[in-house]
């Protein structure tokens, strides 16, 4: 069984995406967590932005929510207490959010410290995927072809 989650990718006016550093798990990451039970997609995004990133979006800042899931698998070692759960992975609902200098301002949590803007090609020279997140950067890139950027 797939947990149900968000990935809010957040793209500036020069195309380029944000990433933030999740100290818990040492690595970058984009804006993304679990659908809670009750709560639509769309809800669960805006409530995760407001968490990690500290701001307020609405449904005009959702320039485009996608059909298509992205599947990823967590490693399977009974090690990592992160994953021990009935989860197999998770299916990523994807969110492209234009990022308004404007209105949006960042606030630090341990999930999404040190927001950095980058293109996507860039992607693979960032801590994405290490340890028990190898799921991550393959997961990613997929996303960034979905949205089409």
């Amino acid at each position: 069984m797939y947990r149900q989650a968000i990935c809010a990718v957040f793209v500036n006016k020069e195309n380029k995406i944000l990433l933030g550093f999740n100290s818990k798990d040492g690595v970058y990451t984009m804006c993304q967590g679990g659908i809670e039970e009750g709560e639509t997609p769309k809800e669960a995004c805006k409530r995760e932005v407001k968490e990690e990133l500290g701001f307020k979006i609405s449904d005009e800042d959702l320039e485009a929510e996608f059909e298509e899931i992205v599947k990823c698998e967590w490693v399977k070692d009974k090690s990592l207490d992160y994953y021990e759960t009935e989860f197999i992975g998770q299916e990523l609902k994807i969110f492209k959010i234009f990022f308004d200098e404007e209105k949006m301002n960042f606030s630090q949590s341990n999930e999404f410290e040190n927001p950095v803007w980058i293109y996507p090609h860039e992607i693979h020279k960032f801590n994405i995927s290490l340890g028990k997140i190898k799921f991550k950067l393959e997961a990613y890139k997929e996303i960034i072809k979905i949205i089409g950027i």
